[in-house]
């Protein structure tokens, strides 16, 4: 059985509550992801922002008015109030895949002894079939390169 740790990315980009939403953005960006986990010391997991959440600042930089608070330099932190779904490294890949459609959510932090170690998206999903077939191909491979060796092997102590 795959586990979540067989597909998750290991050491994802971090932010902490002190970051900024622009910041956040910035990275999302620049590394074409969706997804930062939010982490305190020792890289306890606090929350997660989302490209919808940068996506929603916008939306309000755009509408604000005149003022002295701009959406896009708020701080991380007002997203630590959320509830926050996680996954553990051994979980199955059916069983996180089944838990995010359910919740309907584009991402599980990957939490062991209340430390992130990873994160899974609904990307990893999409491409762990095509993953899978090539390690099947190899696999079947491999079988028939041993197969191989032993006919020989058996030939040759009967020759």
């Amino acid at each position: 059985m795959f586990t979540v740790q067989d597909m998750m990315s290991s050491d994802p980009i971090t932010l902490t509550s002190k970051h900024k939403i622009s910041e956040a953005k910035r990275l999302m960006d620049s590394h074409r992801i969706r997804h930062i986990p939010i982490v305190g010391e020792d890289d306890h997991l606090l929350g997660l922002v989302t490209q919808r959440d940068v996506l929603a600042a916008q939306s309000s930089s755009l509408e604000k008015a005149v003022g002295d608070n701009e959406p896009m330099e708020a701080e991380l932190a007002r997203f630590l109030d959320r509830p926050l779904y996680t996954v553990s490294p051994c979980a199955g890949l059916k069983a996180a895949a089944l838990y995010m459609q359910k919740h309907k959510i584009g991402c599980l932090p990957v939490v062991e002894k209340e430390k992130l170690v990873g994160i899974i998206t609904d990307t990893d999903f999409v491409l762990s079939p095509s993953i899978c077939w090539r390690f099947k191909k190899k696999l079947n491979h491999w079988k028939r390169m041993n197969n191989r060796l032993a006919r020989k092997r058996k030939h040759d102590q009967t020759a």
